[in-house]
């Protein structure tokens, strides 16, 4: 985010509306007015399933940032199973005992 969200407003699924009052990367903090209540959020992962951004442009960079996100950990997990697989290979490979040839 390259502008201040301060004072930008956003809509929880169970809260209602708010209004971001601090903002530090990652986290930031929204009052929620009808509940009287100060919470701290992640961001992007707040996006995910409970806030929404009234402003669609904002929306839409949270959006992008989440499926950025979750494409990297999608790809940290292909490589994780990647490495197992060759270590689970690399070990079966030095546990067999190495074949005689038969001589004529």
């Amino acid at each position: 985010m390259s502008r201040s969200l301060i004072g930008e407003k956003v809509i929880h699924k169970n809260l209602g509306e708010g209004s971001i009052i601090s903002w530090s990367l990652p986290y930031f903090q929204v009052y929620y007015e009808k509940q009287q209540k100060q919470i701290k959020h992640n961001y992007p992962d707040a996006f995910r399933d409970f806030l929404k951004f009234t402003d669609p442009e904002l929306q839409s960079e949270a959006d992008a940032l989440l499926g950025a996100k979750q494409e990297a950990e999608e790809q940290r997990l292909l490589n994780e199973e990647a490495a197992k697989q060759r270590a689970l290979e690399q070990a079966l490979a030095a546990a067999r005992p190495a074949r005689k040839r038969k001589s004529k």
